[in-house]
């Protein structure tokens, strides 16, 4: 009786042993899912964000593309002649 005790105790170890390797591995899997589901939706907001300008715009002063040519002004010498 004392050899069947220690074969069902010995099978009773092994499978608390699963069950923790499971719960332990599907923990994991469900973690790793989670984070790569929140990268793709984070990526996908700042791609669409950016595509319809709300992110990345620096204020340019014109918005219609024309460029204009001006002439550089040279201040250092206003404020000389000022002092």
């Amino acid at each position: 009786m004392n050899k069947l005790y220690k074969i069902l105790g010995f099978i009773v170890f092994l499978g608390v042993l699963a069950v923790m390797g499971t719960f332990a591995f599907s923990f994991l899997l469900i973690g790793v899912i989670t984070a790569g589901i929140v990268g793709l939706y984070r990526y996908y907001i700042v791609k669409r964000r950016y595509k319809n300008g709300k992110i990345g715009r620096t204020p340019k002063g014109y918005s219609s593309g024309e460029i204009i040519d001006m002439p550089v002004e040279d201040r250092s010498e206003e404020r000389r002649k000022h002092v």
